[in-house]
């Protein structure tokens, strides 16, 4: 029941960049969260109003980066987002060191040149 729980909780809408069903890491400092592309956002105003990518993110995922449940485009939480192994974690959030989260955004950006190639 946990793993459900943390599924819907923990989730980004953000299809047309990565997918439904991508596993994507959320990082903003040595704060991670594990999530997956559920739907399909944001709407194009609201980046174009932004100035550029926004993640469209459950008030669980920015609890867990930022210490508050809403975080919206105009607050300027800056996050890195890498596509993540399947399986690699579970859903949810977790610590990384300086080390893991360079291997995170190797991983990720070797993933995402496999999407692009696709």
């Amino acid at each position: 029941m946990e793993l459900v729980t943390n599924m819907v909780a923990f989730f980004a809408a953000d299809r047309q960049r990565f997918g439904c069903g991508t596993a994507l890491n959320v990082c903003r400092g040595s704060k991670c969260v594990h999530v997956r592309v559920t739907d399909y956002g944001p709407s194009c105003f609201v980046e174009r109003d932004a100035g550029g990518p926004v993640l469209d993110a459950s008030p669980s995922v920015c609890e867990s980066l930022t210490g508050h449940t809403s975080c919206g485009w105009s607050d300027h939480f800056a996050v890195s987002v890498h596509v993540g192994l399947e399986g690699s974690r579970p859903v949810g959030p977790f610590t990384v060191s300086a080390d893991e989260f360079a291997e995170i955004v190797r991983i990720g950006m070797m993933l995402e040149k496999n999407i692009t190639k696709n």
